[in-house]
């Protein structure tokens, strides 16, 4: 009489370790490793102007980086901004630290996508996309300097 486990009771063991080990994988890259590169494919996250504000308040070493003309970003701005303008951010993206964690905002949030693609693209990891720009940020209350 045998007692061991039979060929077909050892492919099963073989192939529930192999799902098992699968499982554990997507598990991780899921919760794990996916969110550290930001959410979805762009590379980047839009946030709100409330969830803009947050960041402003909350994170420490935050880069404001407003991706308008020269000229849009002297007649109003956020306060402690930087101006790197869409049309001049690859040639100058060295004056940014890709470990920074860095707002971007524009007019009206199209050029800022555009801008936070760019430095997705190179290597950015903590890029925050403001939606709506500066007129949903001035229609919020929401004061500018110049």
């Amino acid at each position: 009489m045998k007692t061991g486990l039979s060929i077909n009771q050892k492919r099963l063991a073989v192939i529930l370790v192999i799902v098992a080990i699968v499982f554990s994988v997507v598990i991780y890259y899921s919760y794990v490793w996916l969110p550290s590169v930001q959410s979805g494919k762009k590379g980047y996250q839009d946030v709100t102007v409330e969830q803009a504000k947050e960041l402003i308040r909350n994170t420490t070493g935050l880069v404001i980086l407003d991706v308008r003309t020269f000229d849009e970003f002297n007649s109003g701005h956020i306060e402690g901004a930087m101006c790197i303008p869409i049309n001049t951010l690859q040639e100058n993206i060295s004056k940014l630290d890709p470990q920074s964690y860095i707002l971007v905002y524009c007019g009206t949030g199209t050029r800022s996508a555009q801008a936070s693609t760019i430095l997705a693209n190179n290597g950015f990891r903590h890029v925050y996309n403001m939606l709506g720009g500066l007129t949903a940020w001035k229609a919020a209350n929401n004061t500018v300097v110049q």
